[in-house]
């Protein structure tokens, strides 16, 4: 852990604040769902929609800007419209910022690092507090206890945490792993009235609380790599904070608890239908949660990265579909993406214009994807411009992280079935996996064998095709040959140029059949 300092740093550059006047830039005012109580304390803990002293479960739709709380007092999921903007442009927040004792939904507008609240009378500004695009992590709670909750923001590059107070002064605090390893998780969990800083290690699932002694850990709960996201709230009204955290797949909250944990029940969409409504959740599209979900969950259930460049890339590729520009569609991991891009640096392109131009091909692979993540892509959207023939690579990721052989299997056959699915007219090229690392025996390359030799019994028909372009990037000696994969893994411009050879081939032959 970094030293902590309370007062504003020489040298730290702090969020840009601009205060404009009050307006509704937001859709939809939420009347009726959250249930007033008589006496409140001062301050709400987080996520207390009901003003009851407990935190309630609470989740953010992005595909309707929709919200979903279970309010501890009503015990019933209570729909709200929408509120903020759809896709990934909004971080779902919540806050007491009028200090009446209930928390309101709350955004922070990735783009431009404003911040709306809705309160009784509609959506209103709070001001813009924090670096654009994510630099800066949303991290909203009461520091100064003062029964209203403080713009504050936890620069991930550096582990720095910037606290604009009620007069304008900004606090510059240190706590916390740099560059994401920790998750930024503040919370009231001494009792004191005010949010202490507090992290979540996402390796580890530990959960670390700045003390006035230093850093207090309160211990390792939930799953590591972030199987599990950290919610941390007073879900019993015993006025502390409980680290608890949401099961992105399966959408149940755990928290922790004198016996060790209990389940609070399932709520929300799984596999990233729907975000916590949480401080982490910032964090979570800042970072790629799907590669660390995908890593270590079913290799044929489908998940939804969630980080900006993945989240941008697929919003394109869908505008392209739907606008039937795809006879030819080549979909996949790094292999694909990095053919012929202008974004990667043109690197094959010139084979590129040569066997895929003429046909109308289209590249929509996208960095780091796994079975999981094509499987989300391809039913949602991705197969709208119904294309001719598919080109497939993928299960590299899977393989080298660990998945299995049997595992990466089921998820390709998943991947397969789903697009047959979705566009029965669509003729299949699953390509084979290329080869690495160097040495034979290695046991990924000997995975990455036996991968292939599965899908060999494939029938070399019309519909559905398998071509195992592995042993023209080996050398004499069996290793990768560097001169068509010069980094070990992805074609240069030679390796690109046999790859496409082999392809168009093969797409020519059920074109043909």
């Amino acid at each position: 852990m970094r030293s902590s300092t309370s007062r504003k740093r020489r040298g730290a550059t702090t969020p840009r604040l601009e205060r404009l006047e009050e307006r509704s830039l937001l859709t939809g005012v939420i009347d009726g769902p959250f249930v007033t109580h008589g006496a409140r304390p001062a301050g709400a803990p987080p996520a207390d929609f009901d003003g009851d002293g407990r935190s309630d479960m609470a989740v953010f739709r992005p595909s309707t800007a929709q919200w979903f709380v279970r309010p501890s007092a009503v015990g019933a999921s209570l729909p709200a419209p929408p509120f903020g903007a759809t896709g990934l442009a909004d971080v779902p927040l919540n806050g007491d910022f009028d200090g009446d004792g209930k928390t309101e939904p709350a955004v922070f507008r990735v783009a431009t690092g404003e911040w709306f609240a809705l309160g009784p009378s509609g959506g209103r500004r709070l001001g813009t507090f924090g670096a654009p695009n994510l630099a800066d992590i949303p991290v909203p709670a009461d520091y100064d206890g003062d029964g209203k909750t403080d713009l504050a923001v936890f620069r991930h590059a550096t582990g720095q945490w910037f606290i604009l107070g009620p007069t304008g002064t900004v606090s510059v605090q240190s706590y916390g792993g740099p560059n994401l390893m920790d998750i930024p998780v503040p919370a009231d969990y001494d009792g004191d009235g005010k949010a202490d800083l507090a992290v979540f290690r996402v390796g580890t699932a530990e959960w670390f609380v700045k003390g006035r002694d230093g850093s207090t850990t309160l211990g390792s709960y939930g799953g590591a790599n972030l199987m599990d996201v950290p919610v941390p709230g007073d879900y019993d009204g015993d006025g502390k904070a409980e680290p608890a955290v949401y099961r992105l797949q399966t959408a149940e909250w755990f928290v922790k608890d004198a016996g060790g944990g209990r389940s609070l029940g399932r709520f929300g969409g799984a596999n990233a239908l729907d975000f916590p409504v949480a401080t982490s959740t910032g964090a979570l599209m800042r970072m790629n949660v799907g590669y660390f979900v995908s890593v270590l969950g079913p290799t044929d259930l489908p998940f939804r990265r969630l980080d900006l460049a993945a989240v941008g890339l697929h919003t394109s590729y869908v505008a392209r579909a739907r606008a039937g520009e795809t006879p030819v569609l080549l979909l996949g991991d790094s292999i694909m993406r990095r053919w012929g891009t202008p974004e990667t640096g043109n690197v094959g392109r010139s084979s590129w214009e040569a066997y895929f131009a003429p046909l109308g091909g289209v590249n929509f692979g996208i960095d780091g994807d796994t079975t999981q993540d094509l499987l989300w892509r391809v039913s949602n959207g991705a197969l709208d411009g119904r294309p001719a023939v598919v080109v497939l690579s993928i299960g590299t990721n899977n393989l080298g992280t660990g998945a299995g052989v049997d595992a990466t299997v089921r998820g390709i056959g998943a991947v397969i079935t789903t697009i047959q699915s979705i566009s029965p007219g669509t003729k299949i090229l699953l390509m084979g996996v290329l080869p690495r690392p160097d040495t034979p025996t290695v046991p990924l390359r000997v995975q990455i064998a036996e991968l292939n030799a599965r899908f060999r019994g494939l029938a070399k028909g019309s519909e559905l095709r398998f071509v195992d372009p592995s042993p023209a990037f080996l050398d004499a000696t069996g290793g990768v040959s560097r001169t068509l994969l010069p980094d070990g893994i992805h074609p240069g411009e030679q390796g690109y140029r046999v790859l496409g050879q082999i392809l168009r081939a093969a797409i020519d032959a059920m074109l043909a059949g």
